[in-house]
Protein backbone atom coordinates (compact mmCIF):
# COMPACT_ATOMS: atom_id res chain seq x y z
CA UNK A 1 0.00 0.00 0.00
CA UNK A 2 0.74 3.70 -0.93
CA UNK A 3 2.55 5.88 2.52
CA UNK A 4 0.33 8.84 3.04
CA UNK A 5 3.19 11.28 1.97
CA UNK A 6 3.59 8.68 -1.37
CA UNK A 7 -0.52 9.70 -1.60
CA UNK A 8 0.04 13.15 -0.82
CA UNK A 9 2.36 13.74 -3.56
CA UNK A 10 0.73 12.00 -6.41
CA UNK A 11 -2.44 14.24 -5.21
CA UNK A 12 -0.46 16.98 -5.64
CA UNK A 13 0.98 15.95 -9.21
CA UNK A 14 -2.32 15.36 -10.38
CA UNK A 15 -3.16 18.90 -9.40
CA UNK A 16 -0.46 20.26 -11.08
CA UNK A 17 -1.02 19.04 -14.18
CA UNK A 18 -4.54 19.50 -14.57
CA UNK A 19 -4.14 23.42 -13.52
CA UNK A 20 -1.57 23.47 -16.16
CA UNK A 21 -4.26 22.16 -18.86
CA UNK A 22 -6.88 23.81 -17.60
CA UNK A 23 -4.48 27.49 -17.54
CA UNK A 24 -3.87 26.08 -21.57
CA UNK A 25 -7.18 25.92 -22.29
CA UNK A 26 -8.03 29.77 -20.76
CA UNK A 27 -5.37 30.88 -23.00
CA UNK A 28 -6.32 29.19 -26.02
CA UNK A 29 -9.47 30.69 -25.43
CA UNK A 30 -8.28 34.12 -25.24
CA UNK A 31 -5.99 33.76 -28.25
CA UNK A 32 -8.96 32.49 -29.63
CA UNK A 33 -11.45 35.96 -28.67
CA UNK A 34 -8.65 37.96 -29.72
CA UNK A 35 -8.44 36.47 -33.24
CA UNK A 36 -12.05 36.73 -34.10
CA UNK A 37 -11.89 40.10 -32.42
CA UNK A 38 -9.40 41.01 -35.07
CA UNK A 39 -11.18 39.70 -38.03
CA UNK A 40 -14.82 41.66 -36.57
CA UNK A 41 -12.81 45.16 -36.90
CA UNK A 42 -11.16 44.09 -40.14
CA UNK A 43 -15.15 43.37 -41.46
CA UNK A 44 -16.27 46.61 -39.96
CA UNK A 45 -13.35 48.35 -41.49
CA UNK A 46 -14.05 46.67 -45.20
CA UNK A 47 -10.75 45.14 -44.98
CA UNK A 48 -12.51 41.76 -45.58
CA UNK A 49 -14.85 41.84 -48.57
CA UNK A 50 -17.86 40.14 -49.63
CA UNK A 51 -17.28 36.78 -50.41
CA UNK A 52 -17.06 34.96 -53.71
CA UNK A 53 -17.44 31.50 -52.26
CA UNK A 54 -19.76 30.34 -49.40
CA UNK A 55 -18.75 27.05 -47.10
CA UNK A 56 -21.32 25.27 -44.95
CA UNK A 57 -20.37 23.45 -41.74
CA UNK A 58 -18.92 20.40 -42.01
CA UNK A 59 -17.24 21.29 -45.54
CA UNK A 60 -14.14 19.74 -46.12
CA UNK A 61 -11.47 23.00 -47.19
CA UNK A 62 -7.77 23.19 -47.64
CA UNK A 63 -5.90 25.47 -45.61
CA UNK A 64 -1.68 26.21 -45.23
CA UNK A 65 -0.33 22.48 -44.40
CA UNK A 66 -2.98 22.02 -41.93
CA UNK A 67 -5.13 18.41 -42.34
CA UNK A 68 -8.41 17.31 -42.28
CA UNK A 69 -9.49 20.86 -42.26
CA UNK A 70 -13.25 21.25 -41.47
CA UNK A 71 -16.10 24.04 -41.27
CA UNK A 72 -16.72 24.05 -37.68
CA UNK A 73 -18.58 27.39 -37.65
CA UNK A 74 -19.64 30.78 -40.03
CA UNK A 75 -19.13 34.62 -38.68
CA UNK A 76 -20.04 37.84 -40.36
CA UNK A 77 -22.28 36.10 -43.53
CA UNK A 78 -19.57 34.02 -44.33
CA UNK A 79 -16.54 36.63 -44.39
CA UNK A 80 -15.00 34.93 -41.31
CA UNK A 81 -15.22 31.10 -40.92
CA UNK A 82 -13.82 29.15 -37.73
CA UNK A 83 -11.98 25.50 -38.94
CA UNK A 84 -11.02 22.02 -37.02
CA UNK A 85 -7.65 20.43 -38.15
CA UNK A 86 -4.97 18.63 -38.16
CA UNK A 87 -1.83 20.13 -37.27
CA UNK A 88 1.35 17.87 -37.69
CA UNK A 89 4.32 19.14 -36.03
CA UNK A 90 6.90 17.17 -37.88
CA UNK A 91 9.29 16.49 -34.24
CA UNK A 92 13.01 15.48 -35.81
CA UNK A 93 11.04 12.52 -37.78
CA UNK A 94 8.79 11.90 -35.46
CA UNK A 95 5.46 13.55 -36.40
CA UNK A 96 3.02 14.39 -33.45
CA UNK A 97 -0.20 15.27 -34.39
CA UNK A 98 -2.24 17.99 -32.58
CA UNK A 99 -5.56 18.85 -33.08
CA UNK A 100 -6.44 22.89 -33.65
CA UNK A 101 -9.45 24.92 -33.76
CA UNK A 102 -8.54 29.01 -35.66
CA UNK A 103 -10.68 31.66 -37.14
CA UNK A 104 -9.85 32.12 -40.98
CA UNK A 105 -11.07 35.11 -43.37
CA UNK A 106 -13.11 33.30 -45.89
CA UNK A 107 -10.25 34.39 -49.01
CA UNK A 108 -7.39 32.20 -47.38
CA UNK A 109 -9.78 29.02 -47.33
CA UNK A 110 -9.68 27.03 -50.89
CA UNK A 111 -12.43 23.74 -51.70
CA UNK A 112 -11.46 20.44 -51.43
CA UNK A 113 -10.81 19.53 -55.47
CA UNK A 114 -11.93 16.10 -55.72
CA UNK A 115 -11.79 14.04 -59.45
CA UNK A 116 -9.82 16.84 -60.62
CA UNK A 117 -6.40 16.32 -62.57
CA UNK A 118 -4.36 19.14 -61.35
CA UNK A 119 -1.78 19.82 -64.07
CA UNK A 120 -0.18 23.17 -64.52
CA UNK A 121 -1.50 25.13 -67.37
CA UNK A 122 0.92 28.81 -67.37
CA UNK A 123 3.66 27.41 -65.48
CA UNK A 124 17.62 65.30 -62.98
CA UNK A 125 15.26 64.10 -59.63
CA UNK A 126 14.12 65.98 -56.08
CA UNK A 127 17.58 64.03 -54.00
CA UNK A 128 15.34 64.88 -50.87
CA UNK A 129 12.56 62.67 -52.47
CA UNK A 130 14.35 59.73 -53.70
CA UNK A 131 16.91 59.78 -50.98
CA UNK A 132 13.49 58.74 -49.02
CA UNK A 133 12.85 55.95 -51.75
CA UNK A 134 14.21 52.67 -50.87
CA UNK A 135 12.78 49.48 -53.02
CA UNK A 136 11.92 46.18 -51.29
CA UNK A 137 11.53 42.80 -53.18
CA UNK A 138 8.48 41.01 -52.05
CA UNK A 139 6.02 38.64 -53.78
CA UNK A 140 2.50 38.57 -54.56
CA UNK A 141 1.49 36.64 -51.62
CA UNK A 142 3.06 39.37 -49.12
CA UNK A 143 1.52 41.60 -51.26
CA UNK A 144 -1.59 40.47 -50.70
CA UNK A 145 -0.67 40.56 -46.80
CA UNK A 146 -0.10 43.85 -46.62
CA UNK A 147 -3.41 44.27 -48.27
CA UNK A 148 -5.85 42.58 -45.35
CA UNK A 149 -3.57 43.03 -42.29
CA UNK A 150 -1.80 46.91 -42.93
CA UNK A 151 -4.70 49.06 -43.93
CA UNK A 152 -3.52 50.69 -47.01
CA UNK A 153 -5.36 53.16 -48.17
CA UNK A 154 -5.87 52.90 -52.01
CA UNK A 155 -8.13 55.91 -52.42
CA UNK A 156 -5.71 59.03 -52.07
CA UNK A 157 -7.50 62.47 -53.05
CA UNK A 158 -5.44 62.48 -56.04
CA UNK A 159 -5.87 58.52 -57.28
CA UNK A 160 -8.41 57.72 -60.36
CA UNK A 161 -10.96 55.08 -59.78
CA UNK A 162 -11.29 51.43 -60.79
CA UNK A 163 -11.26 52.05 -64.70
CA UNK A 164 -9.06 48.94 -65.93
CA UNK A 165 -11.44 46.79 -67.89
CA UNK A 166 -11.49 42.88 -67.83
CA UNK A 167 -9.23 42.50 -70.66
CA UNK A 168 -6.32 44.87 -68.65
CA UNK A 169 -6.91 42.94 -65.46
CA UNK A 170 -6.89 39.54 -67.68
CA UNK A 171 -3.39 41.02 -69.25
CA UNK A 172 -1.57 41.63 -65.96
CA UNK A 173 -2.36 38.16 -65.07
CA UNK A 174 -1.15 36.17 -68.08
CA UNK A 175 2.34 38.70 -67.31
CA UNK A 176 2.72 37.25 -63.57
CA UNK A 177 1.83 33.72 -65.19
CA UNK A 178 4.37 34.14 -67.92
CA UNK A 179 7.36 35.91 -65.57
CA UNK A 180 6.89 39.54 -67.08
CA UNK A 181 7.45 42.57 -65.00
CA UNK A 182 4.54 44.54 -64.11
CA UNK A 183 6.05 48.02 -62.64
CA UNK A 184 6.48 48.63 -59.32
CA UNK A 185 4.16 49.26 -55.96
CA UNK A 186 4.65 53.09 -54.45
CA UNK A 187 3.64 52.73 -51.09
CA UNK A 188 4.31 55.99 -48.52
CA UNK A 189 4.26 54.92 -44.73
CA UNK A 190 1.88 57.11 -42.84
CA UNK A 191 2.66 58.43 -39.12
CA UNK A 192 2.73 56.27 -36.53
CA UNK A 193 -0.26 58.13 -35.12
CA UNK A 194 -2.34 58.11 -38.04
CA UNK A 195 -5.12 55.97 -36.59
CA UNK A 196 -7.00 54.87 -40.00
CA UNK A 197 -4.42 53.70 -42.33
CA UNK A 198 -0.90 52.97 -42.07
CA UNK A 199 0.41 53.51 -45.80
CA UNK A 200 -1.00 55.21 -49.51
CA UNK A 201 -0.26 53.83 -52.28
CA UNK A 202 0.81 55.93 -54.52
CA UNK A 203 1.33 54.03 -57.33
CA UNK A 204 -0.04 50.69 -58.10
CA UNK A 205 -3.62 50.90 -57.49
CA UNK A 206 -5.33 49.61 -60.66
CA UNK A 207 -2.49 46.46 -60.22
CA UNK A 208 -3.20 46.15 -56.36
CA UNK A 209 -6.58 45.78 -57.15
CA UNK A 210 -6.89 43.58 -60.21
CA UNK A 211 -5.07 41.05 -58.20
CA UNK A 212 -6.42 41.04 -55.25
CA UNK A 213 -9.93 40.63 -57.37
CA UNK A 214 -8.11 37.67 -59.22
CA UNK A 215 -7.14 36.25 -55.60
CA UNK A 216 -10.58 36.56 -54.31
CA UNK A 217 -12.25 34.66 -57.69
CA UNK A 218 -13.89 38.20 -58.72
CA UNK A 219 -12.61 36.93 -62.66
CA UNK A 220 -11.26 34.16 -64.31
CA UNK A 221 -7.87 33.78 -65.69
CA UNK A 222 -7.89 31.43 -69.16
CA UNK A 223 -11.12 29.76 -67.81
CA UNK A 224 -10.17 29.77 -64.35
CA UNK A 225 -10.90 30.72 -61.19
CA UNK A 226 -7.81 31.41 -58.89
CA UNK A 227 -9.21 28.59 -56.29
CA UNK A 228 -9.38 26.25 -59.46
CA UNK A 229 -6.16 26.54 -60.36
CA UNK A 230 -3.96 23.12 -59.62
CA UNK A 231 -1.32 23.81 -56.83
CA UNK A 232 1.77 24.63 -59.59
CA UNK A 233 -0.18 27.60 -60.49
CA UNK A 234 -1.11 28.95 -57.65
CA UNK A 235 1.62 28.81 -56.05
CA UNK A 236 3.58 30.15 -59.14
CA UNK A 237 0.87 33.39 -58.65
CA UNK A 238 1.72 33.35 -55.01
CA UNK A 239 5.85 33.78 -55.42
CA UNK A 240 5.36 36.09 -58.03
CA UNK A 241 8.46 38.35 -57.45
CA UNK A 242 6.92 42.01 -56.87
CA UNK A 243 9.21 45.28 -56.44
CA UNK A 244 8.04 47.72 -53.83
CA UNK A 245 9.10 51.41 -53.62
CA UNK A 246 9.05 51.98 -50.16
CA UNK A 247 8.65 55.80 -48.82
CA UNK A 248 7.65 57.59 -45.38
CA UNK A 249 5.59 60.17 -44.12
CA UNK A 250 5.70 62.18 -47.50
CA UNK A 251 3.70 65.72 -47.78
CA UNK A 252 1.24 65.68 -50.02
CA UNK A 253 3.27 67.86 -52.49
CA UNK A 254 6.01 64.66 -52.78
CA UNK A 255 3.18 62.22 -52.82
CA UNK A 256 2.01 63.74 -56.11
CA UNK A 257 5.16 64.17 -57.66
CA UNK A 258 5.55 60.73 -57.22
CA UNK A 259 2.23 59.77 -58.83
CA UNK A 260 2.95 61.84 -61.88
CA UNK A 261 6.89 60.17 -61.70
CA UNK A 262 5.43 56.60 -61.78
CA UNK A 263 1.94 56.45 -63.31
CA UNK A 264 3.86 55.13 -66.58
CA UNK A 265 2.11 51.14 -66.53
CA UNK A 266 -1.73 50.30 -66.88
CA UNK A 267 -4.29 51.98 -68.37
CA UNK A 268 -2.59 55.33 -69.88
CA UNK A 269 -3.23 58.74 -67.63
CA UNK A 270 -5.11 61.35 -69.62
CA UNK A 271 -3.85 64.33 -70.10
CA UNK A 272 -6.38 66.15 -68.37
CA UNK A 273 -5.75 63.69 -65.40
CA UNK A 274 -2.46 64.61 -65.12
CA UNK A 275 -3.41 68.92 -65.73
CA UNK A 276 -5.67 67.97 -62.82
CA UNK A 277 -2.96 66.77 -60.36
CA UNK A 278 -0.50 69.18 -61.94
CA UNK A 279 -3.03 71.90 -60.54
CA UNK A 280 -3.49 70.51 -57.02
CA UNK A 281 0.96 70.58 -56.96
CA UNK A 282 0.50 74.50 -58.12
CA UNK A 283 -1.87 75.32 -55.35
CA UNK A 284 0.25 73.60 -52.86
CA UNK A 285 3.33 75.87 -53.77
Amino acid sequence: MKTTSEQKRIAKDIASIAKKLEDERMLKEKQLASQLAEYTRMVNDGRISEPTVMYNIGDEVRYGNLKDVVIAGIFHDGKVYSIDAIFVDNNYGNPIQHKDHRYVPWMDLLPVQTNLKEYADFVKQDKELTDRMHTTNINVDSLLHSYYYSKLNIDVEFQRGLVWTLEQKELLIHSIFFNCPIGAFVLNRRSFNDPNFCYDVIDGKQRLTTIVGFYEGRFKYDGKLYREMCFDDRHHFDDYPISVINTQELTELQKMKIFLRYNTTGKPISQEHLEKVQEMIDKIQ
